[in-house]
C-alpha cells in the first residue's frame, strides 16, 4: 500500500494555507478532498485559469476550426455564445474534467460570493 503524508503550513499570508501532498504514484492518480471552511451550496462560481470560467455555461454552437459564425448566426443581442469547448450544460449540470495541462496555471478556484470567500486550489504539474 502507498504512503500517503499530508503536510499542513500556514503561510505567512492572512488566511492562506498550504498543504503538501507527498505519494508515491503508481496508477497515475492521486485524489485530494478539500473542504472549504463555508458550505458549499452549489450557487459557488468555480473556475480554471484560461480554460473554465463559471462552467462556460453558455450557448454553444458546433464549428470545425477555425471556429467562425456566419451572418445567420450573430446579431447585436445575441446571449454570450461560444463554440464547443468545454463546458457544463446552460442548466449547470453536466462534468468537467481537465488536466494541469488544460489550465494556464494549474490551479481550481472556487468563489461564494454568498460568504465573500474564496479558495484557490493549486496543483504541481
Amino acid at each position: 500500500m502507498d504512503k500517503v503524508v499530508i503536510k499542513h503550513k500556514i503561510s505567512s499570508e492572512k488566511n492562506a494555507a498550504e498543504y503538501i501532498v507527498d505519494r508515491k504514484i503508481e496508477d497515475g492518480c492521486v485524489e485530494f478532498i478539500y473542504l472549504p471552511d463555508f458550505e458549499i451550496t452549489g450557487d459557488e462560481f468555480v473556475f480554471f485559469p484560461a480554460c473554465c470560467y463559471d462552467g462556460n455555461r453558455f450557448k454553444s454552437l458546433k464549428k470545425e476550426y477555425p471556429p467562425m459564425f456566419d451572418e445567420t448566426e450573430v446579431s447585436v443581442d445575441m446571449p454570450v455564445t461560444v463554440t464547443d469547448i468545454i463546458r457544463l450544460n446552460e442548466d449547470g449540470s453536466g462534468r468537467i474534467e481537465v488536466t494541469t495541462g488544460d489550465v494556464s496555471v494549474p490551479c481550481v478556484g472556487l468563489f461564494s460570493a454568498r460568504v465573500k470567500k474564496a479558495v484557490l486550489l493549486f496543483a504541481l504539474q
